[in-house]
């Protein structure tokens, strides 16, 4: 049996009764309280994954509202392509389990694993000959392909990481002629004790490169392991072992693009689609926002919640704003315009000269200016000025934010003089570091 530190228990799938399964494994899918996806729509000229950023609409929950800046929380479900991985690093143990529940042994590993995923079972942990339920991030009974698709987090994260190494050494401990397999291990280890000597997260930056998913890890160890195994099939730690330190799969926060004035029962929400590659050629595909992405509008809902922020407008039209967003840290100033839009069109004025909203947008090039075309109407209707950064223009000088800010450094420095003067800034922290400086320099 396995062990952590000075607790040697023991840990063991309880399978249920057999029960019928479907060709495939299906969606996890609430029976109620999932919001239908009205639109998903790609806001980004051009076909590139790594670069897709897109407007999707949901229906506000039920007896819920929003306020314009506020926040839509997100419950993400893991693919099912991950799904797929992780179920065949251990594939013979879940074979294993179909045949002993009365499968034939003939049907092949993909169907014995796919049924098996579909049967529900319980955690029992063993100790000093006592049996528990282990304690999990999860309820059970339950399916494993329920519990991988919406309740635990399989990316790995500096907090998790030590769990998983350690559960690996006490594997590899087990094993007969397994000076590789501890090399392998050792090397793992090496990344971690360079992470807490250097204490900034820079070398745990260097193992998660390597290894962004708990799946990516298994599957390299299991890699590790066939030379040793007699099998040559790779030997790794059971199920049970793992489940028990997988952390909670937790909900995303985007901010809201949409007006609570302008639509009041939808919301919408602006999404870069994270599809990156580490340094080591390790691909990464973002969870929730590949997750929702691939939403059809019109059928396929997704849990989301309404959370409240401090991100508010100006009450007064006659305020000066400032607003400052980079890609898609435009999401909550769109929201704004249009709730300002929608005031200044119901007040009636004729003479907006003296009202100052200065939006200043950037991007990496014409192309991914997303909204441009609503906001050069808002421009055209004096709601706003918009003040284009691009980097990677191939037309125009490369500028950042910052670099428009202090472009219009001496109007804007009497507008921040103006102590009703609203400033906003939504992007990355070096993005709002560097506009602080700017508008300092201006000052």
């Amino acid at each position: 049996s396995l062990g952590f530190g000075n607790e040697p228990v023991e840990y063991k799938l309880k399978w249920s009764e057999a029960t019928e399964a479907k060709e495939i494994v299906p969606r996890f899918s609430l029976p109620t309280g999932e919001s239908i996806c009205r639109v998903n729509e790609e806001l980004i000229i051009g076909n590139d994954p790594a670069r897709s950023t897109r407007r999707i609409v949901f229906d506000v929950p039920p007896d819920s509202s929003y306020i314009t800046g506020d926040h839509l929380s997100v419950q993400p479900l893991n693919s099912l392509d991950m799904i797929k991985r992780f179920a065949m690093v251990f594939e013979e143990e879940l074979t294993n389990a179909a045949i002993a529940a009365g499968r034939d042994e003939s049907d092949g590993t993909a169907k014995l694993v796919t049924w098996q995923l579909q049967q529900t079972f319980e955690v029992d942990c063993l100790d000093n000959g006592q049996v528990y339920p282990a304690q999990t991030c999860f309820s059970t009974p339950s399916t494993l392909a329920d519990i991988l698709q919406a309740n635990v987090t399989l990316s790995l994260s500096s907090a998790s990481v030590n769990d998983m190494v350690m559960l690996l050494k006490e594997h590899t401990s087990m094993m007969e002629n397994n000076a590789k397999v501890a090399d392998f291990v050792g090397s793992l280890d090496k990344l971690i004790a360079e992470g807490e000597k250097h204490n900034d997260g820079g070398s745990m930056e260097s193992f998660l490169s390597l290894y962004p998913t708990l799946v990516d890890l298994l599957e390299a160890y299991k890699r590790s392991t066939k030379s040793v195994d007699e099998r040559g099939v790779g030997s790794v730690p059971s199920i049970a072992y793992v489940l028990p330190i997988l952390p909670r799969l937790q909900p995303r926060l985007y901010s809201i693009s949409s007006s609570n004035v302008s639509s009041p029962r939808h919301v919408e929400i602006t999404v870069g689609v994270v599809h990156a590659t580490t340094d080591d050629g390790v691909v990464i595909k973002g969870v929730c926002s590949n997750y929702i992405a691939g939403l059809s509008p019109g059928t396929d809902g997704a849990h989301v919640s309404i959370h409240q922020s401090s991100f508010r407008a100006p009450r007064n039209l006659e305020s000066p704003v400032i607003l400052v967003g980079a890609g898609t840290g435009l999401a909550p100033m769109m929201g704004f315009v249009q709730d300002r839009a929608i005031a200044l069109k119901k007040e009636g004025n004729t003479d907006l000269d003296g009202l100052e909203c200065h939006l200043f947008f950037g991007c990496r090039s014409e192309e991914e200016a997303i909204y441009k075309q609503k906001l050069d109407e808002y421009e055209r209707s004096d709601v706003l000025k918009l003040h284009l950064a691009l980097s990677r223009s191939k037309v125009q000088p490369k500028m950042y934010v910052q670099d428009a800010v202090e472009r219009c450094g001496e109007h804007l420095a009497s507008l921040l003089i103006d102590e009703d003067c609203h400033y906003y800034v939504c992007g990355d922290a070096r993005m709002g570091d560097e506009c602080y400086e700017a508008f300092v320099n201006v000052l």
